[in-house]
């Protein structure tokens, strides 16, 4: 049996919905993206929350998962046509949520010039979309780039942030 998420001082247990999820993220990402995750981690079931277990296994992912599932993920929830690749917007689209969760300031032609590089090098066959394998390609040859992508993702749900069990241990206190 999963522990139950501990929202606002009040157990959930089973479903916990999108706007109580929001208050667990110690750095929420945009709305738009954290429901992409939700879709993500559902097993796109649903958009509008995530159960207890989901939840635990999303916050498990995010801090303390390998790079490769990371990234996986990641993609995943980018991908928002389900396609199975990355067009240029859903690419930019990562590096500048990435880049801002991470406190990198990056500015609108860095982040364009970045996504062009990317696809201009990976894309040969024309079609413009980045496949999984040539998104892990690029992880690999710009670990930095991974670094930063990785440490963004472990700050939503890093040390300090809220935990399940957290309000009933400061109950205690």
């Amino acid at each position: 049996m999963t522990e139950p998420v501990i929202v606002n001082g009040v157990k959930q247990s089973g479903f916990v919905p999108l706007k109580e999820l929001k208050g667990l993220f110690k750095r929420c990402p945009p709305e738009v993206v954290l429901e992409r995750m939700v879709f993500v981690a559902s097993n796109g079931t649903r958009r509008d929350g995530l159960t207890s277990s989901e939840w635990s296994a999303l916050k498990a992912l995010l801090a303390e998962g390998s790079m490769e599932e990371q990234m996986a993920f990641l993609f995943r929830v980018y991908d928002a046509t389900g396609s199975g690749t990355l067009t240029r917007p859903e690419l930019s689209d990562m590096l500048k949520v990435s880049a801002g969760a991470s406190k990198l300031a990056l500015s609108e032609r860095a982040v364009d010039d970045a996504v062009c590089a990317i696809m201009d090098a990976l894309c040969v066959d024309g079609s413009d979309e980045l496949s999984l394998a040539a998104f892990m390609s690029v992880m690999v040859r710009y670990p930095a780039l991974a670094e930063s992508m990785n440490k963004s993702l472990a700050a939503m749900v890093g040390a300090g942030g809220r935990r399940p069990g957290d309000a009933d241990a400061a109950a205690g206190s």
